[in-house]
């Protein structure tokens, strides 16, 4: 599919310059005759434009992605960190995650989509979840990902897959 739009983008913009060439001309004629722009070059032109920015945009919509897994890595690294540190400090994990942030940092962080991280605590352990894309749990039992798993499974790409950690690491994560 992205080779396909990768050929089809000069294409919509050979077929963008054309109309807009269109354009100037009956926009000449417009200006000195009085008379209006063909209706169908008007459609034509915007289901052209239309496909010209589609074939664009579309092969860097998986950066886009990838930037929010990646930020919702990082959000779940910097709250592990505050949890870590409120088990030192107080022996066990807290029971709500907003606990575990010192008021000077402000409120939890969302994830790469705006969600509110899944959380639970069971005293001495705790799994955290970043909900993906389509921001629904999937389906998994985080706590037997987190007693049973002993490497972390890389979802890079599966926008809708959940990112897992607890107390003992990563169980899924979009990186290394």
């Amino acid at each position: 599919m992205g080779i396909f739009l990768l050929t089809l983008f000069p294409l919509s913009l050979a077929a963008l310059a054309l109309l807009l060439l269109l354009w100037l001309v009956f926009g000449i004629l417009k200006y000195r005759r009085g008379r209006s722009i063909p209706r169908p070059l008007v459609i034509a032109t915007i289901i052209t434009v239309l496909i010209a920015l589609a074939t664009y945009i579309w092969p860097f919509r998986p950066f886009a992605l990838r930037g929010r897994q990646v930020r919702t890595l990082a959000n779940m690294q910097v709250i592990r960190a505050y949890l870590d540190d409120h088990f030192d400090s107080h022996g066990q994990y807290p029971s709500d995650l907003s606990a575990a942030i010192p008021e000077e940092k402000g409120s939890i962080p969302l994830d790469g989509w705006d969600t509110r991280y899944f959380y639970e605590s069971r005293q001495s352990s705790y799994v955290l979840v970043g909900l993906g894309s389509d921001r629904k749990k999937d389906g998994s039992d985080y706590w037997f990902l987190r007693d049973t798993i002993s490497e972390s499974e890389n979802v890079a790409g599966a926008w809708r897959t959940d990112q897992v950690a607890s107390d003992i690491g990563w169980h899924r994560q979009a990186g290394k």
